[in-house]
């Protein structure tokens, strides 16, 4: 199930093919505790379940509509482990936040559309993929919210693919929390000193990172981010 199958495949090739989260030192275990923030339709998902027999996966995606697909890819395709939808943003603090849905390219719908206008000519299909949108108001969570709600004691892999917003995702995890954290892979939009930001944070919190730019996006701010703990290495 997707909206836009050229979409999909894109997705599926970054996830299953150029396993784009699954890199310098990041990897998949066995029992894993796996945090999916900006799931889509639940590729990611899927991947986890195809390399793993036990796992916990919780999707979170503030959309309607791919919250939707996600629950039935979930459901047709991922007949183990435990999953979780929640239809939400994650940011900084608990709040109703603008969100803008892009029917024609859903993963690239964003709280900052400005940002996303730069990017319009690298879309595939061209920047009018961009001009159907739809302004929403959407409920926002943190990582230590849903990590508290859900009595979640570790996350042994936290996803981030939000559009612009991974900083404030980042910002969003408390200190208790962050101890619980083993794993991180995330796509980082470099605007505004971003990605230096990121990478200081996650150093600081006594993670080794790495990062790569984007192959496909050359040129255009996008860097791949992955950070482990150094005693994993």
């Amino acid at each position: 199930c997707a909206w836009n199958a050229r979409e999909a495949h894109h997705v599926f090739q970054e996830i299953w093919v150029r396993r784009i989260y699954t890199q310098r030192g990041v990897t998949l275990r066995e029992g894993a505790i796996v945090l999916d923030i900006g799931a889509h339709v639940g590729l990611f998902a899927l991947f986890v379940a195809s390399e793993l027999e036990n796992f916990q996966v919780m999707c979170i995606e503030p959309s309607d509509e791919n919250c939707a697909c996600l629950e039935r890819n979930l459901k047709l395709h991922c007949g183990h482990g435990s999953h979780t939808v929640v239809k939400s943003l994650v940011g900084a603090e608990c709040s109703q936040k603008k969100f803008y849905f892009y029917p024609r390219v859903s993963s690239n719908s964003t709280t900052r559309p400005k940002e996303r206008e730069k990017y319009a000519h690298a879309l595939r299909g061209g920047s009018g993929m961009l001009e159907e949108v739809e302004e929403r108001e959407v409920g926002c969570v943190t990582v230590s919210s849903l990590m508290d709600q859900y009595q979640l004691k570790r996350v042994d892999f936290l996803k981030i693919d939000v559009e612009g917003d991974e900083l404030e995702v980042l910002r969003g995890i408390s200190r208790k929390h962050w101890e619980s954290i083993e794993q991180v892979a995330l796509e980082v939009h470099d605007e505004a000193g971003r990605l230096r930001a990121v990478r200081e944070l996650l150093s600081e919190k006594g993670f080794a990172v790495c990062l790569d730019q984007d192959e496909e996006l050359g040129g255009l701010g996008n860097y791949n981010v992955w950070a482990y703990r150094h005693g994993d290495d």
